[in-house]
C-alpha cells in the first residue's frame, strides 16, 4: 500500500477508541540535526550487536563512548533486544541519549516533554500482561538537535489518517497487539527541510529494487513477520556518493552476512531487522534479515 508525502488536510479528531498520537511542538532548524543518524552520510565506527539485555544495553549507552542509532526487540519476555551503533563523536556526537524501555507511549512522551527530549527510535511490544510497552532511544531537544516530532501507533489508516501535515516520517517499526492484529509505530518530525520522502506498508521483498529505483533510499525499514514476507519502509532522496545510490536493501541473509556485507562493501548498516522464514521448506522457521546499508568511506 504506497503512500505519498501527504498533502494539506483537516486534521481527524481521534477517538478514544483508538492508540492516541502524542506530538511535541516546536520549531526546527533548516538542516538535520545531530541525531537524524540515517540522514548523515560521514564515515565513522560503527557496530551491531544482537541479543543484548537491558542491563548490557543500558551499560553501553551510558558508557557514551557508543551512540544507539537503531535499536529492535528481539523477544518480549524477558526483553532481549538487538542494536545498531555509531562511533559518538564529529558528526555523530550528541551527548545526553538516554535508553527508555518499559512503558506506555503515553507515559513516555509525558516523561520526554518534562525532560525536554525527543526520542529517535521507538519500537513497540507487548508484555506479559496484555500492554503495549515502547523501548527506544532519547536525545536532548535542544539546540541544533531541536525538533518538532510526533509519535503515531495504530493500525494503518490511524498512521497514515495522523501523520501531521508538513511532517516526514523517520522510522517504521510494527508489532502484534494483545489481540493479534498488525499495528505499527511511526516516529516523524517536521519536514522544514522539504526533504521527499516515500512510505509503503505491507511489500514483498522482491518488490524492494523496483520501488527503490525511483525513490532513491531505503531509511528504515521492519518486517511483518507473516508467510507473505511483507515488508513497510521509508524512503528518503538521499544524495549518492562515489556514483551509487544509497540506503541500498539486502534480504534473506543471515545477521553474520549482513555485517560481512556491510564491511566488505565499506559501508554501514542503517538498521538490521529480523523475520522467520514460513512455508518455505527446508528452511522453514529460520530467522533471517533486512538491512540498508550506504557508504562509509
Amino acid at each position: 500500500m504506497p503512500c505519498s508525502p501527504p498533502q494539506p488536510r483537516t486534521p481527524l479528531l481521534i477517538l478514544a477508541t483508538l492508540v492516541a498520537t502524542l506530538s511535541i511542538a516546536g520549531t526546527a532548524s533548516a538542516t538535520p540535526g545531530p541525531a537524524d543518524d540515517r540522514l548523515v552520510q560521514t564515515p565513522t565506527a560503527w557496530m551491531v550487536r544482537k541479543s543484548i539485555s537491558v542491563a548490557e544495553l543500558t551499560d553501553i549507552n551510558n558508557a557514551g563512548t557508543w551512540r544507539v542509532t537503531d535499536l529492535r526487540v528481539e523477544n518480549n519476555s524477558p526483553l532481549t533486544l538487538s542494536a545498531t551503533f555509531v562511533k559518538n563523536a564529529g558528526a555523530y556526537a550528541v551527548s545526553g541519549a538516554f535508553f527508555y524501555h518499559g512503558v506506555t507511549l503515553t507515559d513516555a512522551a509525558a516523561t520526554f516533554e518534562a525532560n525536554n527530549k525527543r526520542p529517535i527510535i521507538m519500537q513497540a511490544y507487548v508484555d506479559d500482561n496484555g500492554v503495549t510497552r515502547v523501548c527506544g532511544i532519547t536525545v536532548p531537544n535542544t539546540g541544533a538537535n531541536h525538533r518538532s516530532w510526533r509519535g503515531i501507533m495504530g493500525s494503518y489508516d490511524f498512521v497514515t489518517s495522523n501523520l501531521p501535515v508538513g511532517f516526514r516520517p523517520m522510522t517504521i517499526g510494527t508489532f502484534l497487539n494483545d489481540a493479534d492484529q498488525r499495528r505499527y509505530v511511526v516516529l516523524a518530525v517536521a519536514n522544514t527541510e522539504s526533504y521527499a520522502w516515500w512510505w509503503y506498508f505491507g511489500v514483498h521483498a522482491s518488490d524492494l529494487d523496483s520501488l527503490a529505483g525511483p525513490h532513491s533510499s531505503i531509511i528504515d525499514g521492519s518486517a511483518d513477520d507473516n508467510d507473505a514476507m511483507q515488508l513497510n519502509v521509508v524512503f528518503y532522496n538521499l544524495p549518492t556518493t562515489h556514483g551509487v545510490t544509497q540506503g541500498t536493501p539486502f534480504f534473506d541473509t543471515s545477521y553474520a552476512d549482513l555485517v560481512q556485507k556491510a564491511s566488505s562493501y565499506q559501508n554501514r548498516a542503517l538498521f538490521i531487522t529480523h523475520y522467520t522464514l514460513h512455508g518455505s521448506g527446508t528452511a522453514d522457521g529460520d530467522t533471517e534479515y533486512f538491512s540498508s546499508f550506504v557508504d562509509n568511506y
